[in-house]
């Protein structure tokens, strides 16, 4: 997916020396539905932004149903308004019905965390706004019509993938589409094939120019969570050398490799492989495709055929 660097402003001390606070406002609105977010900014001496006294107003046809200080039990304090992209407040009708939803998006500050977004749903039955929020981590979520019927979904990332594998930055987080329906936020990104499909590509296109410099690892293993596998990779030579760290680099490292596929056991290897496939269904980052979705093994095993894979 396009990689959503939400830029966050950095939260600093009110006590290093914060000018007068600025009283803002941001409004929004679609149809009969009209929300808006006040807050306090002010800049400290260093040129950072601080922010304060954030509240949250909606009105339902013309009256006021909600108005409320925002929080988020996400926030250690106070939650900061998104000032990035869109904005940090959006009237949206999410499931097409005909009544608008209002969208709230949150920072927690931090240089890779979290952006959240809150949902304020009018329920009819109840004649009051019901409050649904996600933590979207550091992707954050861009509000768009994924497939271009008309609907909107949150396209993000799956942020458990960061540091994972590898440093931050060569980190390849696979893609997750989010829709709001009836009164929840589900995981709908099995959905989009095309958009899994595309973001495959994109992943596997930047393990390929990342690889020789030995910073792949990251991104192959996007890739093959967009495509629906866990790709498990065993210590081959666990039983001959446990822990053995080895690389392609020298001829030194070329011939300790030889020297112990020459021990290999492809029986007890083949063993191995079994016991890989049973535990592999344990652990599984694999949930792009929403909950449900069986659990593919990917082993690259060429002593059993011969045919090492590719990429």
């Amino acid at each position: 997916m396009r990689r959503l660097f939400i830029a966050t402003a950095l939260l600093l001390p009110l006590f290093a020396g914060s000018a007068a606070a600025e009283q803002k406002s941001v409004t929004a609105g679609q149809g009969s539905e009209s929300a808006t977010l006040t807050y306090q900014q002010s800049t400290n001496s260093f040129g950072g932004l601080t922010f304060s006294k954030l509240e949250l107003q909606i009105l339902h046809g013309g009256q006021s149903f909600y108005e409320q200080p925002v929080s988020s039990h996400f926030c250690d304090s106070e939650c900061l308004p998104e000032t990035f992209g869109g904005g940090p407040l959006a009237v949206k009708d999410l499931e097409g019905n005909g009544q608008p939803e209002v969208v709230l998006y949150l920072n927690t500050g931090g240089a890779h965390c979290c952006s959240i977004v809150q949902i304020f749903a009018f329920d009819p039955g109840v004649i009051a706004y019901r409050l649904i929020e996600h933590n979207f981590g550091d992707p954050g979520a861009l509000l768009t019509d994924v497939s271009g019927d008309g609907r909107l979904e949150f396209e993000s990332a799956d942020d458990r993938f960061a540091y994972e594998f590898t440093s931050f930055a060569y980190s390849g987080l696979p893609l997750q589409i989010w829709r709001f329906h009836e009164g929840e936020l589900i995981n709908a990104t099995r959905e989009f094939p095309a958009a899994i499909a595309a973001d495959a590509r994109r992943q596997l296109s930047a393990f390929r120019a990342n690889r020789s410099k030995g910073l792949g690892l990251g991104f192959i293993a996007a890739w093959a969570a967009d495509i629906g596998f866990i790709a498990v990779c065993r210590d081959l030579f666990w039983r001959i050398q446990p822990g053995i760290d080895i690389t392609d680099k020298s001829d030194a490292e070329w011939k300790q490799a030889f020297e112990l596929f020459q021990k290999f056991d492809p029986v007890k290897g083949l063993e191995d492989v079994k016991a890989t496939v049973a535990a592999a269904p344990v652990r599984t980052f694999s949930n792009s495709w929403g909950a449900g979705r069986p659990v593919a093994s990917l082993i690259a095993s060429s002593f059993v055929s011969g045919h090492p894979l590719s990429f």
